[in-house]
């Protein structure tokens, strides 16, 4: 879909990433761009601590 969207000289890297903000456990989508990480979603999950694979299909 991005690669639609985007035209891209070299291969699309995509970061998954989970974060504990406060009391927020946050999944994250971003794409490397740049040396940089540009977030394109993001998922406020429902219990602490790691996620399992099947939240990680989201």
């Amino acid at each position: 879909m991005l690669q639609s969207l985007f035209k891209f000289d070299s291969e699309l890297v995509l970061i998954i990433d989970r974060n504990q903000w406060q009391n927020t456990n946050i999944l994250m989508i971003s794409v490397a761009l740049d040396q940089r990480a540009l977030r394109i979603y993001w998922h406020i999950l429902s219990h602490k601590g790691a996620i399992n694979l099947t939240e990680e299909k989201l």
